[in-house]
């Protein structure tokens, strides 16, 4: 996950380049709209690296289906209002969200932002197809707890679709 501008900074050409080479498979540019997506596109599917759109809450509905038509490798299900680090305070029609998106999509969808503990995982990999969970792995490294992030992978470890 990166945004624009370090791109723009990279240079387009050299940055997808030098992503194929280490095998990345993804790529999220949150600050990126769709409509604007084709400077970068080309460099990409050449390099077999999917453009991962962000689909939330507060998406449209002919937006989300615009951004499932067009998605490739997996769709990341937003699960906050808010920043990615940010914990709890999921709406209540999230659930429902997240199955219609899932039922929707003919590629997995990916439940992030904001999931941050045991309780999150079981919750969000019943009604998509997995979870992802960045910030509360970075924090915990950050603070030491090394053996605290090797027991919350090996717990998320354990489900399968």
């Amino acid at each position: 996950m990166t945004y624009i501008n370090p791109v723009y900074q990279y240079g387009i050409e050299a940055f997808v380049k030098d992503l194929a080479e280490t095998s990345v498979k993804g790529l999220i540019i949150p600050d990126l709209p769709n409509e604007h997506a084709d400077f970068i596109t080309p460099y990409l599917k050449d390099s077999d690296i999917a453009l991962v759109p962000l689909v939330s809450l507060t998406t449209g509905i002919e937006r989300q289906k615009q951004l499932i038509d067009g998605a490739e490798g997996f769709i990341y299900a937003v699960a906050i209002n808010g920043v990615t680090g940010k914990t709890g305070n999921y709406r209540d029609d999230l659930d429902k969200h997240l199955a219609n998106l899932t039922a929707h999509a003919d590629i997995p969808v990916l439940t992030g932002f904001g999931v941050s503990t045991e309780e999150d995982i079981k919750r969000f990999n019943a009604v998509s197809d997995g979870v992802i969970v960045g910030s509360k792995i970075v924090r915990d490294l950050h603070d030491g707890k090394e053996e605290d992030v090797t027991e919350f992978v090996k717990f998320g470890s354990h489900f399968e679709k």
